[in-house]
């Protein structure tokens, strides 16, 4: 099994993730075949994989498998499952080491997360059509199969921070992780629709200061003759 911590990247359970051969350094990279098993600890700050220490750690981990490689060194990586981290120790060359065992999941959402994706999937689509990358944007979207795959495709884009993401993962609750990727995305349209209608206020402002110059010039032009 290789280990290789993330910082900030939102990683949720059976999805799936491409990074590229040289996102897991040294030894690893090489070490990588279809069927490897890997395990994501999560870091609470970006630091370097060579000075990380155990408090840099966070007690919830992802746990996931490598499904293919491509010819240009790409990983195909499907995520298995949230995992509890005990036992996490550096070894005498700084490398990870732990157990890891499959953290139970609260069954609180069973009919509610396909209509709230579907839903969520819907604003997102009415959203993007008021843009010029709408239609990129759109089938993007709608290839997006669940809650958990449409967060984990915009996570980039999200009003969110490290340990934001890092909450989605640990909670054990699936109506309270839904929840929380519901109100990121709700929070990104909200805040992209604001900054929009902020920058066609100021076009509005611009242009009618052009009209009145414009106007002045030409009553001052008038006024020559």
């Amino acid at each position: 099994m290789i280990i290789r911590p993330v910082f900030n990247i939102l990683l949720l359970p059976d999805i799936t993730y491409f990074f590229k051969r040289d996102f897991f350094p040294g030894a690893a990279a090489d070490q990588i075949e279809v069927g490897t098993d890997i395990l994501f600890p999560f870091l609470k700050n970006e630091v370097d994989e060579t000075t990380v220490t155990i408090d840099d750690i966070y007690p919830v981990g992802m746990s996931a498998r490598v499904e293919s490689i491509g010819d240009d060194d790409s990983i195909q990586i499907r995520t298995l499952e949230r995992v509890s981290l005990d036992d996490i120790e550096l070894d005498e060359n700084g490398q990870i080491t732990a157990t890891a065992s499959i953290r139970p999941e609260v069954d609180d959402l069973p009919l509610e997360e396909e209509q709230t994706f579907t839903n969520l999937r819907n604003s997102l689509l009415k959203f993007v059509q008021n843009y010029q990358w709408g239609i990129w944007a759109r089938s993007y979207i709608i290839q997006r199969k669940n809650i958990y795959d449409l967060g984990s495709a915009l996570s980039d884009y999200l009003n969110i921070t490290s340990e934001e993401k890092y909450a989605i993962v640990e909670t054990d609750s699936r109506r309270e992780r839904c929840e929380l990727i519901e109100n990121a995305i709700k929070e990104f349209m909200e805040v992209a629709k604001v900054s929009s209608e902020a920058q066609e206020a100021q076009k509005g402002d611009q242009e009618q200061l052009y009209r009145e110059v414009a106007i002045k010039k030409q009553i001052d032009y008038l006024q020559k003759e």
